[in-house]
């Protein structure tokens, strides 16, 4: 090769080690088709990184009515009361 090809050859070479060119094959044992895929980048999940303890206020609850369908016989007779 003359030196103009090598220098070709290695700015090419240079440039897909540069870009995001890599792929990697899955499945690639036995005789299925292998198939090419783009490694990820990793990226960061969603919600709060540096979380601070912050307190919730407490609930007030309520009574609620409940479906007779809901309710057994025992309950059912107190409320009737």
């Amino acid at each position: 090769m003359s030196e103009e090809n090598l220098k070709k050859l290695l700015e090419i070479l240079t440039r897909l080690s540069e870009s995001d060119a890599i792929l990697n094959v899955r499945g690639g044992r036995g005789r299925g088709a292998t198939h090419p895929y783009k490694p990820r980048d990793v990226t960061p999940g969603y919600g709060v990184i540096n979380p601070i303890k912050i307190e919730k206020p407490d609930k007030d609850f309520k009574k609620v009515e409940v479906s007779r369908a809901f309710k057994n016989k025992k309950q059912e007779n107190e409320d009737g009361q």
